[in-house]
């Protein structure tokens, strides 16, 4: 018989009941602030003292590890599989313990922009050139155009995509606080994509599928802020064998190259002339409407049509704090992250808003079980946010 068998039971009996102890303790401050009452949303025996890490089970070593290197074992070992990140930035960096002075002066420089000068009549006149700097090996443009800026779509035009009243105010605040600029390229990577662009930031199907609403819709701001730039959509034949899939080409005219798909997104993420065009791009007012629709037509509106019993997503998180819950966890996690919350959802037995309630508070305690410790500090803010209510 195993000797540690009854000192390992013990130690999961006590997890499980910090665990519980936790969710309730989430689910009473939600209701504390749906009340308008002040609470802590993690009292002092849930929270690790200052510098140190908080509880997270790792078979064979006792040694303190950083937030990323705890985030790869726990995926290297399974755990939490599903909440895997679609968002390749937020990788362990290999130098990431390295002295600061060190990793700086390793640093690439920034890279000058090249010289693309969209038609006048869609940028104005004299637009300084985009600054572009290096991540590793990648093309990056941090972005200067913001979702509630001057230069982006007004409310009531986002509004008209269909997402109702809570829903606009929920992709407006996690847009905001938790996405990038319109005219960001490859400030968040996808995960196995090269190339991503605009305030979500688009990437994959979702990316050309925002190019060719774009096209579509204003195909003279199309042609001179990206065809003429070797960076074009075309629709490619769909499951059923109709042309009904969107997928971003790269045509090089000297070398006499037309790629498509990801070779062409590596391409145009490799290329300094190609990400300033799509750096400019996403100042252009109907290229972020349509990375906007992109974003509702193949994430958000799925998320909330998700099957809940006889209900869905939207219908039960259906506040503006509910909803950009859902948001957020779309935005960080992709389809498998809303179908866990889902099950978070499933597991409340209780209705109305009470089991909205019970079921953040449970996804909540899961995202930090799972050590995912940034995220779910995020959930709470969104949940305690004045400008939700």
């Amino acid at each position: 018989m195993n000797q540690g068998a009854p000192e390992r039971a013990q130690a999961a009996a006590q997890t499980r009941s910090r665990a519980d102890e936790g969710e309730a303790h989430i689910d009473r401050w939600i209701e504390q602030l749906e009340r308008g009452e002040a609470g802590d949303p993690y009292p002092s025996a849930m929270v690790s003292p200052v510098g140190e890490e908080s509880a997270v089970p790792d078979e064979g070593s006792s040694e303190q590890k950083t937030p990323a290197r705890r985030r790869r074992l726990l995926r290297a070992r399974g755990a939490g599989r599903w909440l895997t990140q679609r968002d390749e930035a937020t990788r362990a960096d290999p130098s990431e313990d390295e002295p600061l002075e060190q990793a700086a002066a390793e640093s690439p420089p920034p890279v000058e922009a090249a010289r693309v000068t969209p038609a006048a009549r869609h940028l104005p006149d004299a637009e300084p050139p985009p600054v572009l700097t290096h991540v590793g090996r990648q093309l990056q443009h941090l972005g200067t155009v913001a979702l509630r800026g001057p230069y982006a779509p007004s409310r009531e035009t986002v509004a008209a995509l269909g997402l109702g009243d809570a829903g606009t105010l929920a992709l407006d605040f996690v847009g905001a606080w938790f996405g990038a600029p319109f005219d960001s390229v490859n400030v968040r990577l996808r995960r196995g994509r090269p190339l991503s662009w605009g305030f979500w930031p688009l990437a994959g199907d979702t990316l050309a599928e925002g190019l060719a609403l774009w096209k579509t819709r204003s195909a003279e701001g199309f042609q001179a802020c990206l065809a003429t730039h070797g960076i074009d959509v075309e629709l490619a034949p769909g499951p059923s064998g109709a042309a009904e899939v969107a997928e971003l080409v790269c045509v090089d005219a000297k070398r006499g190259l037309r790629v498509r798909g990801e070779t062409a997104e590596a391409l145009a993420a490799s290329d300094p002339a190609r990400v300033t065009a799509l750096a400019l791009a996403g100042r252009d007012a109907g290229a972020q409407l349509a990375q906007i629709e992109a974003v509702v037509r193949r994430s958000l509106a799925p998320a909330m049509a998700r099957p809940v019993g006889e209900e869905t997503l939207g219908q039960i998180l259906g506040s503006a704090r509910g909803l950009a819950v859902l948001f957020y966890v779309d935005l960080c996690f992709g389809a498998r992250g809303v179908d866990h919350l889902a099950e978070a959802v499933e597991g409340a037995r209780t209705h109305g808003a009470a089991r909205a309630r019970r079921a953040l508070g449970s996804f909540t305690e899961r995202l930090r079980r799972r050590g995912f410790m940034a995220e779910a500090h995020h959930v709470l803010r969104i949940l305690s946010s004045p400008e939700l209510r």
